[in-house]
């Protein structure tokens, strides 16, 4: 009971902010292009642990697919998004991870995006993990990398992330980059190529934000 009238404090928190943000939306042609190249309309979203926040409050009222901790606190993460209107899958890395995949999987196949931290819930910060991977694989969706760049946010520097909290009244770049395919064919021993590939094209997306933030 605690945890649900928390959950709806935080809800309601989190609501106040997003009306106060500005949200640009870029790259909006490679979200489209992504869907175009999915046989389900779909993808997954590629997002670090330290822009989470910005990012599911950009796509607030477009429901998603988001894998939450089945710990207690993840409870409250949960019901929050719930309230906000996203499906969740719960697991972790640690605890249910399979369990997790596989209802984020039957999801998608009934038409849902999905979205990860792909480099959560512990780090190592922006190294993307094997679970991105094996969701797109399964689905046939493309992975579609996200930054939510906010001009002004507080940093939890002892974070493992340094978490980012965008200010009241920030403008947030929400910037959409190149869609990534995972051949059906892939198999474990390509998991250090493809995490490459996707860093790789994150911090493409991260500059691309920054830059629309510079110019604009």
């Amino acid at each position: 009971m605690k945890t649900k009238l928390l959950a709806y404090l935080v809800h309601w928190f989190v609501r106040l902010l997003s009306w106060s943000y500005r949200f640009e939306f870029r790259g909006v042609e490679n979200k489209e292009a992504a869907k175009k190249m999915s046989p389900l309309n779909a993808y997954v979203y590629s997002v670090w642990h330290q822009n989470l926040l910005a990012t599911i409050l950009a796509n607030t009222g477009t429901p998603h697919v988001c894998i939450v901790s089945p710990s207690k606190d993840g409870e409250l993460v949960a019901t929050t998004l719930n309230l906000l209107g996203h499906q969740c899958a719960r697991g972790s890395s640690s605890r249910g991870g399979k369990k997790a995949m596989d209802e984020m999987i039957r999801l998608i196949g009934e038409g849902f995006s999905g979205a990860i931290t792909v480099d959560g819930p512990r780090g190592p910060a922006k190294v993307p993990k094997k679970g991105v991977f094996e969701i797109a694989k399964a689905t046939g969706v493309p992975i579609l990398p996200v930054c939510s760049w906010p001009e002004s946010f507080w940093s939890f520097e002892k974070s493992w992330d340094q978490f980012r909290l965008p200010k009241p009244f920030s403008k947030i770049i929400v910037y959409f980059g190149e869609p990534m395919l995972v051949d059906k064919s892939s198999q474990a021993s390509d998991l250090p190529r493809l995490s490459e590939e996707l860093t790789a094209i994150m911090h493409k997306t991260e500059l691309a934000a920054m830059r629309e933030l510079q110019e604009n």
